[in-house]
């Protein structure tokens, strides 16, 4: 790896310890060798050394060795996604691979476009990566992000024309007992066909199902037939209501998927908010086909084959962070209790699991809504509390303003750093979009004082929005969106 970078840099001084090539990548201007100059390293798995990228150096493969100008606002982009504590690699283990599935697996490295003609090639994963270990056993969790849809919240729903999900996440939980190394893996991902929520102030925008039937059915047969060919099986859990806005899209994913006979899919509609106090009841439902699909597990030293996982957990919600995150920290509890009973292991991980999970959560929370996941009561207690739900309440409204504030920009540096982003289209990045919404919410909140001054009460709110709706400002920000 040194002296492949010092090829392309020459005497640059660099410390080469944990040194990686991210790529080469053409900005607007001139190209640049990307290198990975500081990181921390997080813990082994395996043998091998995982590292959080902390510092990203851009050199120019030009005559001139300094930035161009007209660069460095890409290049502050790229950063501000790689560079922001999730994202990790390995020199000596390939991240992008589980340890049952190596092949098609490009989609998670962030960086697998950049590579195309470097030598020693390193693959950067987006997501999390956490590694806990004791005198008897290792857990680590690797969460991939896939890398054909990411998205912020409301910019990025449903799936590409090629039937690419938005926020797909393969986790995998490693577990190493004794002399055996164990494996379990589930995916989230949205709805699988072109389904849209514009979010022009109102906190819970309305749902748009795009395209026609027959278009939304081959996206998501395209999807499922690209899933069945990596994991065998999938047994899709949808955890939408089954009531309001969301029963129309639940019912709408529910008509397509009958029309996909396939016996490799198997779907249940699992309203989280209606059973929320007896979530056990759902463990239930599925656990036979938990106990069929099984986990990944090899002994002697990675030698001999014991088992493989025979298919996989597809869960989703609407935004596939709150609920789903819940849901799927049961079902790993479920498996770590058979690998637990397998192993003989008497030691207790529930407090660390627990731990991992909610870390994780947060983590892929942060990177699609720019706050904590909410919900997290559910794992820590098994219900909701009372101060959970005033915490819920505050990370709602900060969503709520980043949402509309910061997402339009992120959409833009995530596109980039993906190369999914033409550098000359400015959608997600519109100055006149911005100081249109600012207008909006300035223009809100004086209605709300002159409404609570007129003694209106709980009626301010419900009066706000409505008058706010005559204003022109609301028009501009509703025609950028639907452009």
């Amino acid at each position: 790896m040194q002296k492949e970078i010092q090829n392309y840099i020459g005497d640059f001084s660099l410390d080469y310890t944990n040194a990686a090539i991210f790529g080469k990548m053409q900005l607007q201007v001139n190209k640049y060798l990307i290198l990975v100059v500081n990181s921390q390293c997080v813990g082994q798995l395996l043998g091998h050394e995982i590292y959080l990228i902390k510092q990203l150096v851009f050199y120019p493969l030009s005559e001139s060795e300094v930035i161009h100008k007209n660069d460095q606002v890409y290049i502050d982009m790229i950063k501000s996604i790689v560079c922001d504590d999730s994202s990790y690699y390995s020199l000596t283990y390939n991240l992008t691979h589980s340890l049952q599935l190596k092949k098609n697996r490009n989609r998670f490295a962030i960086n697998h476009k950049y590579l195309e003609d470097i030598e020693n090639k390193t693959y950067v994963i987006n997501g999390c990566v956490q590694i806990y270990n004791n005198a008897t056993l290792t857990f680590c969790q690797i969460v991939r992000r896939e890398c054909l849809r990411q998205g912020r919240r409301f910019t990025q729903r449903g799936c590409d024309q090629q039937g690419n999900c938005t926020n797909y996440t393969e986790i995998e939980d490693v577990y190493q007992i004794n002399k055996s190394t164990y494996s379990f893996v589930q995916v989230r991902g949205s709805l699988p066909f072109k389904w849209s929520q514009v979010p022009y102030l109102n906190p819970k925008p309305s749902i748009q199902i795009d395209g026609n039937s027959d278009n939304n059915i081959e996206l998501c047969n395209a999807h499922l037939f690209t899933q069945i060919s990596y994991y065998r099986e999938m047994f899709i859990l949808n955890l939408i209501d089954r009531k309001g806005k969301q029963q129309k899209l639940g019912n709408y994913f529910q008509q397509i998927l009958e029309s996909f006979q396939r016996r490799e899919i198997q779907y249940f509609w699992f309203d989280f908010h209606q059973e929320r106090a007896n979530l056990n009841k759902l463990v239930d439902e599925i656990s036979s086909v938990l106990e069929q699909y099984g986990y990944y597990q090899i002994a002697n030293q990675n030698t001999k084959l014991i088992s493989e996982q025979k298919g996989v957990f597809r869960v989703n919600c609407m935004s596939c962070i709150d609920r789903t995150n819940v849901v799927q920290y049961l079902i790993s509890k479920f498996i770590l209790e058979e690998i637990i009973q397998d192993a003989g292991l008497e030691d207790s991980l529930e407090s660390i699991h627990k731990k991992i999970w909610i870390n994780s959560g947060n983590q892929l929370s942060k990177l699609y809504s720019g706050t904590n996941s909410l919900k997290n009561d559910y794992i820590k207690y098994g219900k909701q509390t009372k101060c959970g739900m005033i915490i819920d309440a505050t990370l709602s409204t900060k969503r709520y303003f980043l949402n509309h504030f910061n997402d339009y920009h992120i959409q833009n540096s995530i596109d980039l750093t993906l190369g999914l982003w033409d550098m000359n289209d400015s959608r997600f990045h519109n100055y006149k979009f911005e100081n249109s919404l600012q207008k909006c919410l300035l223009i809100f909140f004086l209605l709300m004082l002159v409404f609570n001054f007129l003694n209106l009460g709980i009626l301010s709110p419900a009066l706000s929005f409505l008058v706010l709706n005559y204003f022109p400002q609301v028009y501009q920000v509703r025609s950028i969106l639907t452009q």
